[in-house]
């Protein structure tokens, strides 16, 4: 993570709206989600 902040904050925000997105896909898959290994 050598970015530079702005894309480093840009990065981190669009891992965390994938997060989100899949958790909300496998809920209503009826998949359970799991939120640690």
């Amino acid at each position: 993570l050598k970015a530079e902040p702005d894309v480093r904050a840009a990065r981190l925000a669009l891992v965390r709206a994938f997060k989100t997105a899949m958790a909300n896909c496998l809920t209503v898959l009826g998949i359970p989600v799991v939120h640690r290994m």
